[in-house]
């Protein structure tokens, strides 16, 4: 299983380390996609924001671990954004790489996407999935249909909305739950966008574009649809107190949750506290527990 992780976050030009904690849970998640009986196929799409890689979070990992225990026909994505750092010493380009994880807990070795298209493939991978589940689900007589979650943060919130909005167009599929949290766009919010600060030769934060303070204004012609695909089932959380980079509500998400930080530290960075709060996992879970039913996600 090491071995596995190590493929996984060791690949050239990819992720040079990853704490002992993230591989364990990585690890355990692999050790229950790989058991045991058939059940209805899942598929799991996890995207992290700005500069993300090298700090994997735990908690929707665990989640998609112990909901899809027990179940061989399951499969996760899990993206994330890296480079775009604060100084122009530094490669200040974000880019986007992408990893799987299939029901015997074979990691992918990644690869690059361009962040523009990158919604267009994961579709493409989602359709070839569900063509496999399907025939598998034929053969057993069982239901054809696959559950789908899908979860993002930041940067990651604009691509899953941009992936739900493709699954509209792929058959024997239920988007269960779509989960943005504090969406930001990349097309008009990426760390390119900022100024530049001519004496530390660093980004000027504090002037951050317009459309660093608002949900995705690129995709509000997309939303009607992506609405519609998730069928009473798209929540939005975002946090209006971070200074320089904060989401808002989207007027066709189903529930929209303003997350007030707990201490004043969680002020300064509640864009990144809002995605390592347990309360925003709880919602996320209850989500999950509620495969198989038709209950109601009630945060």
């Amino acid at each position: 299983m090491l071995l596995i992780i190590d493929k996984i976050f060791n690949t050239k030009n990819r992720l040079k380390s990853l704490p002992l904690t993230i591989a364990a849970c990585v690890a355990t998640l692999c050790m229950s996609l790989a058991s045991q009986a058939s059940a209805k196929p899942l598929l799991f799409i996890y995207l992290q924001g700005y500069n993300s890689c090298k700090r994997a979070e735990l908690k929707p990992v665990q989640e998609f671990g112990a909901a899809s225990a027990n179940n061989p026909n399951s499969k996760m994505y899990w993206g994330c954004f890296d480079g775009g750092h604060l100084t122009h010493l530094h490669d200040t380009k974000e880019h986007f790489y992408l990893y799987s994880a299939d029901s015997k807990g074979n990691w992918s070795q990644g690869e690059e996407i361009d962040p523009q298209v990158a919604s267009l493939q994961i579709a493409s991978y989602i359709n070839r999935d569900i063509k496999k589940f399907t025939q598998a689900s034929v053969a057993a007589q069982e239901s054809t249909e696959t559950d789908v979650f899908i979860a993002g943060h930041s940067h990651g919130g604009w691509m899953a909305m941009r992936v739900a909005y493709q699954l509209a167009f792929i058959a024997n599929t239920k988007l269960r739950q779509l989960l943005t949290i504090d969406p930001v766009s990349y097309t008009l919010c990426a760390s390119q966008w900022f100024p530049v600060n001519a004496i530390w030769n660093t980004f000027d934060w504090w002037s951050a574009p317009d459309d660093c303070h608002r949900a995705p204004r690129d995709l509000e012609k997309l939303n009607p649809t992506i609405s519609k695909t998730a069928n009473g089932q798209w929540i939005n959380i975002y946090e209006d107190a971070m200074p320089y980079l904060t989401s808002g509500p989207i007027a066709q998400a189903d529930k929209n949750i303003r997350y007030v930080p707990d201490t004043s530290m969680d002020w300064i960075t509640a864009h990144r506290a809002i995605v390592h709060s347990e309360w925003t996992w709880e919602i996320f879970k209850q989500g999950l527990a509620a495969l198989g039913t038709k209950k109601e996600v009630n945060p």
